[in-house]
This record gives structure tokens, sequence and C-alpha cells, in this order.
């Protein structure tokens, strides 16, 4: 069994570190792809000032977002251990 607050955590900060907590390592390096692109993208695509001034919104979003998304496969991955102990298969 994963904790999902411990996944939720370590995405929130490094995103991908909570799927790599749940031994999910392709889906922890796309994570941390994808958060790199889109926060490249906005650095490069958004005017300066805007960027200033909205960057940590844009920021928490998609840490929030690993997050969220960490727990979830946390809480999908206990249910099918869950099952797969109560069926025995492991």
């Amino acid at each position: 069994m994963k904790k999902p607050l411990v996944a939720f955590l370590l995405s929130f900060f490094i995103p991908g570190a909570g799927l790599a907590y749940l031994g999910n390592w392709k889906g922890a390096f796309i994570n941390i792809g994808i958060a790199l692109l889109i926060g490249i993208g906005c650095a490069i695509l958004l005017p300066d000032d805007f960027f200033a001034h909205y960057g940590r919104y844009i920021g928490f979003g998609i840490a929030g977002g690993s997050g969220a998304f960490a727990r979830q496969k946390a809480i999908e991955f206990n249910q099918t251990a869950g099952t797969g102990a109560a069926t025995g298969q492991v």
C-alpha cells in the first residue's frame, strides 16, 4: 500500500517524484517532461511582465496538477493491490 499524501507531496515539490514513489518510472519522466515543457513554454510565449506577475501561480498550478495526478494514481494503485490480494493474485 502506498500513501496518497506522500505521492501528492513528492510530486508537488518535484513533478514526477510521486509517480516514481509508486514505481511508475516511465510516467515519472513523462510528468516531469510535461511540467518542464509547460513552464518553459509559458516563459517563452507569455509577455515578460505577465509572466513576472503570474509566473508563481502558473508554477503552483503545475505543481498542484502533478501532485493531484500522483495522488489519484496512488489511490488506483492501492485499489488494484487490494483487489489482487483479495483474489489471490499478487
